[in-house]
């Protein structure tokens, strides 16, 4: 009896392994498409395959065949088409060193109630039209290609990579990865994007923390001490990390930050010009209406007769 149900066993597990559907057939549910295969491939869709083809086009098309050029090229087309989210951004640091007084203040007078504190920081926000949320928007971009491009470059570009390219844009024969050369014949002195480079590390820090400073002009005397330690710390980090990745992160950080130089350069200018015109308003409203009056007289700095 044994033998025969052995047998029978046997045999009905030979024919279910022979089944397209065996799965079915032996009482589990098919499997379907997990969170994370979903998430890859939305990622891949919307993210990666579209930036690599680019990258790819602008490599074959516009650069000489220089990979490092084609990354700053397409850091700068990003971030021109997220400059009015920049300008937006820079306009809301503008008036948040008008207010970081009544900020500071709101934060002292309701530092033993969080709830009300926020509210108040909130509303201060809300009045001068500040939008906390370009920024976000903006360093979120930021890290979605950093992503893009460590999985663009993790593992080398190989031919298999090649495969996410669009029957448009054509797979090149060859990928030059050098930025550049001190000496493009002997290829002596070569930045190569592919690898890590201290140096270059290095300048991305230094620039980092140039941005920050002028990030923060104007508040010198009310800078909290997280802010101070900002300052210092983060470019410590980024050099940290950056000096253990490949080096085409620092090719992209570096492009972003000396155009969000140039932006909040520009933007020190047209701002400041504003407050120039906002200050001479005020003073045409507080100063007394007729130059007769003495008090006019000593307000425009002429002694009265």
């Amino acid at each position: 009896m044994l033998n025969a149900i052995t047998y029978h066993r046997g045999s009905i597990a030979q024919l279910v392994e022979q089944l397209p559907f065996k799965e079915t057939v032996a009482g589990s549910i098919p499997a379907g498409p997990t969170t994370n295969s979903m998430f890859t491939a939305i990622w891949d869709t919307i993210v990666f395959k579209p930036l690599f083809n680019f990258l790819i086009f602008l490599y074959q098309r516009y650069t000489g065949y220089n990979l490092g050029i084609a990354v700053v090229y397409m850091t700068l087309l990003l971030r021109i088409v997220l400059l009015p989210l920049s300008v937006m951004a820079e306009q809301g640091k503008e008036f948040y060193r008008r207010i970081h007084t009544k900020i500071s203040e709101a934060q002292r007078d309701f530092a033993d109630d969080p709830v009300r504190q926020k509210q108040a920081i909130r509303e201060l926000l809300k009045r001068h039209k500040i939008r906390p949320w370009t920024r976000v928007v903006v360093l979120l971009f930021h890290i979605l290609i950093l992503i893009a491009l460590y999985q663009v470059f993790v593992g080398g570009l190989t031919r298999q990579k090649f495969g996410a390219l669009y029957p448009s844009v054509a797979a090149p024969d060859f990928i030059n990865t050098n930025l550049f050369c001190f000496d493009s014949v002997h290829k002596v002195g070569c930045l190569d994007i592919a690898q890590s480079n201290l140096w270059f590390a290095a300048v991305v820090a230094i620039v980092l923390f140039i941005e920050i400073t002028l990030s923060q002009r104007g508040l010198r005397s009310k800078l909290s001490q997280p802010e101070i330690v900002y300052r210092f710390l983060f470019p410590a980090f980024t050099f940290v990390a950056l000096a253990l990745l490949p080096s085409v992160k620092s090719v992209f950080i570096l492009t972003s930050l000396l155009f969000s130089i140039i932006i909040s350069l520009g933007g020190t200018v047209f701002f400041s010009a504003g407050r120039r015109r906002e200050a001479q308003a005020e003073i045409k409203k507080t100063a007394p209406q007729t130059a007769d009056d003495p008090l006019a007289n000593n307000y425009y700095g002429r002694q009265p007769r």
